[in-house]
């Protein structure tokens, strides 16, 4: 297949910004860390503080402008992702039983499956790059179930197969006091009540929008290279194939039979089903990594799912590019 069937200047030219945000950061972080000339500790304050002071803004405003004169349009797309999910657990099940894991293993492996990296970190700054803020609104859109879906169902899945004892009380405390989880869901709400009360979105807040994307995907890229080891990867090669399976095969094939069932192909609008099949192609969340961390799960094994899939992803973006435009 001819490569400009795939790729015309202008995607090329994206494919570019894309790797260069994503992978050049990850590597530096790697190396910095590697070298001492940072800590890898620094990863978790850098991620916090990008996630308040960020991504909560790029959230409030993706909302803010977010078409809700189709309602019925706007509340299936986080439907079909939350749906998407439960599948992806089903997956991961069936695969960590075929491998033989133990609970902490399969506590781990079972995480990387349901979540993905739909986030500014991946799958929507891959949005915004291939189908401009329109994607990026629906991308925000996507994820708008991410942070109560994985405080409620992860956290319960998590806590069936570690050795830690992280009480329900403690879960939903921290989902109302920790910045981290509250100030994403406030913009989500603060973003739609700006929405429904047509509040006119200032003339700077598009350009600002902009170069918040760019700037916290990179930031977020270097703080997840200062948590790299690489040799602890080959020891789970076995759970990084049969994972990419589920993220690269199964994940997009269910994300468009849900998009069907639901009725996003007999749209006109083409936007909503061409940012779910993006975003049920995306890798590993950070997120997954998180879970394992709290509750004592088989950490190496996450790591290696979600650093061989990250770099992956960018094997796959071709094949994307070459969906997005059939559909």
């Amino acid at each position: 297949m001819d490569l400009n069937t795939i790729f015309s200047s202008e995607e090329f030219y994206k494919f570019i910004v894309f790797s260069s945000i994503i992978y050049i950061p990850l590597f530096f972080g790697w190396l910095a860390r590697k070298r001492g000339y940072l800590d890898e500790k620094l990863s978790r304050s850098l991620t916090k503080w990008t996630i308040v002071f960020m991504e909560s803004p790029i959230i409030l405003f993706s909302f803010w402008a977010l078409d809700l004169s189709n309602l019925g349009k706007v509340f299936v797309v986080p439907l079909i992702a939350a749906l998407l999910s439960c599948f992806c657990i089903l997956y991961g099940l069936f695969f960590s039983q075929r491998h033989g894991h133990n609970p902490l293993e399969k506590g781990a492996y079972v995480g990387c499956a349901c979540f993905s990296n739909i986030g500014i970190t991946m799958g929507s700054f891959l949005a915004f790059l291939m189908l401009g803020e329109r994607g990026l609104r629906f991308a925000v859109l996507y994820f708008a179930y991410f942070v109560p879906f994985f405080f409620t169902i992860g956290f319960a899945l998590a806590r069936r197969y570690s050795s830690e004892d992280v009480s329900l009380t403690k879960n939903i405390k921290s989902f109302f006091t920790d910045p981290v989880s509250f100030t994403p869901n406030l913009a989500v709400v603060l973003g739609s009540i700006l929405n429904v009360c047509q509040v006119e979105q200032f003339t700077i807040i598009k350009p600002l929008n902009n170069t918040l994307v760019y700037t916290s995907t990179l930031i977020y890229s270097l703080a997840i290279g200062l948590t790299i080891h690489l040799g602890r990867s080959l020891y789970y090669l076995k759970e990084v194939f049969s994972l990419g399976m589920i993220k690269f095969i199964l994940s997009p094939v269910t994300g468009m039979g849900l998009a069907y069932i639901f009725g996003l192909f007999s749209i006109p609008d083409e936007i909503p089903l061409k940012v779910i099949f993006i975003q049920s192609c995306m890798p590993p969340a950070i997120f997954s990594l998180v879970l394992s961390r709290i509750f004592n799960l088989n950490q190496d094994l996450a790591n290696a799912c979600w650093l061989c899939l990250t770099f992956a992803t960018l094997l796959e973006i071709p094949v994307i590019c070459f969906v997005l435009k059939i559909l």
